[in-house]
């Protein structure tokens, strides 16, 4: 697994700017990139604003993306 931090940045939920650390993994096999990730955390508390995720599995014909993003945020 190859980890590193990329850059900062903002990301804007409901409105609002968050600062955000972005982050990118590789997992491999044997030497074979699996899948990369992208995750843009938020700085104060490191909680995963979104994600990026590009599977490149053997089985699959095409790479793969899915994203997750987070569209509002609450104070509890």
């Amino acid at each position: 697994m190859e980890i590193k931090v990329v850059s900062t940045g903002l990301f804007r939920i409901s409105g609002c700017d968050y600062p955000v650390i972005k982050i990118e993994h590789r997992n491999t096999v044997q030497g074979v990139t699996i899948a990369d990730f992208a995750r843009y955390y938020h700085a104060a508390s490191m909680i995963p604003l979104r994600t990026t995720i590009s599977q490149f599995a053997a089985k699959l014909p095409h790479p793969k993306t899915i994203e997750f993003i987070a569209t509002s945020a609450e104070k509890t």
